[in-house]
Parts: C-alpha cells; structure tokens; sequence
C-alpha cells in the first residue's frame, strides 16, 4: 500500500509528538517527549514515497533547485490536522523530511496583546514590529498577528480624524 502522508501526520498529531522523521528504507518515526518511536501502521518508506511526499511538499521551482543543488531545503505544509514546519534534505541519494509540528496560536487575550495592537494588524498598509526580550510567547503573538492580518480589512481612519492621533 503506498505511503499516506496526510495519515502519516495525523498519526504523529494523535500521539502528541513533535516531529515525524521520514526516510527511505525505514519506518515513519515520531519524536514523543524526545523519543525516536516508528509510528505503528506503517510500511517502511519506499523511493518512490519519497518522490511523492517530495513533490506534495517541495512545491516551488526555488524550494525544488535549493533541494537539487545545496542538498537541502525548508518548506510548509498544512492539513486539516495542523501546521508543519518541513526540513527536506538529501540523504544516500533519496529525500528525507523531518515534519515538525507547528502549535496552534492561542487566543490573543492570554498573551496580553493590548488591543491597539490588534487594531493595527487589521489596517491594510503599515507594519508592526514586535520587540523586547524573547520569552515563550513571543513566536505566538507573531503568528497570531499574521493570522489576524488575513482576516478581513477595512478602511483606515482619514488623516487628522479623531481616531488617529496627530504625530508631533
């Protein structure tokens, strides 16, 4: 039976791991708690699994010539069971993958984003910057702003109106 990778991911979402390793000749492995452990189900990959998962991941012709001439290459990949950060690189002539699980964003409240700041991802020109020392939060509040910069726009508030401030 030829390889699922969307099965394969849900597998490695089901059993709270953080990575799933792929490689050919071996058996998917999940990384649980920092344990290497082959996910159960699953045959051990062939080349041409690797081909495939290659193509469904390594879509873009830059991503495809990174992997073909510097041996390696980092994508994304999404499915209805999450985000996955993706290392693709080359190992004894076939593509290998470490899928790394990408946590969902919490909502904006437990992270003290004032709401200033989340008007300000809504406007449709302009940037935020998110400074101060690194702490377990920070990478969340950068994505759940980008996520909420996709969400529907509307119009920024005219120069010198009331609800934008004058600059001195």
């Amino acid at each position: 039976m030829p390889f699922d990778l969307d099965e394969a991911l849900a597998a490695t979402v089901r059993a709270d791991a953080s990575d799933l390793h792929l490689k050919v000749g071996a058996r998917p492995r999940a990384r649980v708690h920092g344990e290497l452990r082959d996910l159960p189900g699953f045959d051990p990959l062939t080349p041409q699994d690797a081909a495939t998962v290659t193509a469904t991941v390594v879509r873009s012709d830059q991503k495809r010539d990174d992997l073909a001439q510097r041996g390696g290459a980092d994508a994304s990949h999404e499915t209805v069971d999450g985000r996955f950060r993706v290392a693709a690189f080359m190992l004894r002539g076939h593509t290998s993958f470490v899928f790394r699980v990408v946590p969902h964003a919490p909502d904006p409240a437990s992270l003290g984003i004032p709401g200033v700041v989340l008007d300000w991802a809504a406007e449709p020109r302009g940037l935020v910057v998110v400074t101060g020392p690194s702490w377990p939060g920070s990478p969340f509040q950068a994505r759940f702003l980008r996520c909420r910069r996709t969400a529907p726009l509307r119009r920024p508030p005219a120069l010198g109106s009331a609800s934008m401030p004058r600059q001195r």
